[in-house]
């Protein structure tokens, strides 16, 4: 499965569902942030960690 894949799914139904058909009423640990900034050419844009590891630059 390819990113793209991912992104269909989170748009269609959003990831917590999606996630909750694979492992049901487990509990999840989400150990960082994370989102999906999509323009509106959809294209997503990619977030990298810089030295301090607490900023992220988005580019």
């Amino acid at each position: 499965m390819d990113l793209k894949y991912y992104i269909d799914l989170y748009k269609e139904s959003g990831y917590i569902i999606e996630l909750r058909k694979y492992i049901g009423n487990a509990p999840i640990m989400c150990t960082a942030g994370g989102v999906i900034i999509e323009n509106e050419s959809n294209k997503v844009y990619i977030n990298d960690w810089v030295k301090n590891d607490r900023t992220v630059v988005i580019r």
